[in-house]
């Protein structure tokens, strides 16, 4: 019966030492898994805190260049504006327009064509125009058939223009169709006209205009 008793105990014995050993197992192995987390967490902050702010210090250089070159490109641009072509180009234009109404007129229009356009002439041109009018108007009126000439700009060929000295000319280029009676018997035909511009005041006026 001793020897019995002895073997029960020893088995209680090993049983409680076995209960203890996996608690403890189980203590620490919980406890490494946290460090192990704890771990993980501190190392992804440093990661997500480090690279905006990497990515921020690329946007503001990046920035900074481009406002640099925009300002760059904005100063070229203004240094190199044409101011030449444009002022030609507005001749040219004006020239065109000119010729256009200069060169279209009837036998009923009373010379309104010429009228029209006093305001682009010089005072010389002007006066040469005001006293043209005056003498075709002092004629008797017309009452015979219709008749009447209307005048298209094809081309505008600069033959001069300087800016600095105030003078420029032009050849226009028409196709000019005149017309008696009705249009169904309209002729066509091709004329250049020579159209010279003076500064005057500062504005550009029109001191000549003669067809070739």
């Amino acid at each position: 019966m001793k020897g019995f008793r002895i073997i029960i105990i020893i088995i209680g014995v090993l049983v409680v030492l076995s209960a203890i050993i996996l608690v403890v197992t189980r203590f620490t192995g919980s406890s490494k898994n946290d460090n192990a987390n704890t771990g993980n967490t501190n190392n992804t902050q440093i990661i997500n805190n480090t690279a905006p702010a990497n990515n921020n210090t690329n946007q503001t250089a990046n920035s900074n260049n481009a406002n640099t070159n925009s300002g760059n490109n904005t100063n070229k641009n203004t240094n190199t504006a044409p101011v030449t072509p444009t002022g030609e180009a507005s001749l040219k234009a004006t020239a065109r327009s000119f010729a256009e109404r200069f060169g279209t007129f009837s036998n009923y229009s009373d010379y309104e064509n010429v009228e029209h356009l006093l305001p682009y002439m010089t005072q010389r041109m002007k006066k040469w125009a005001n006293k043209y009018i005056e003498e075709q108007r002092a004629k008797p009126p017309y009452t015979g058939i219709y008749s009447g000439t209307t005048t298209k700009a094809l081309s505008v060929k600069t033959s001069s223009f300087e800016e600095a000295a105030g003078t420029a000319e032009f050849l226009v280029s028409t196709q000019r169709k005149e017309s008696t009676g009705t249009t169904s018997n309209a002729r066509i035909y091709y004329q250049d006209i020579k159209i010279k511009f003076v500064k005057e005041q500062s504005v550009w006026k029109v001191d000549e205009a003669w067809w070739q």
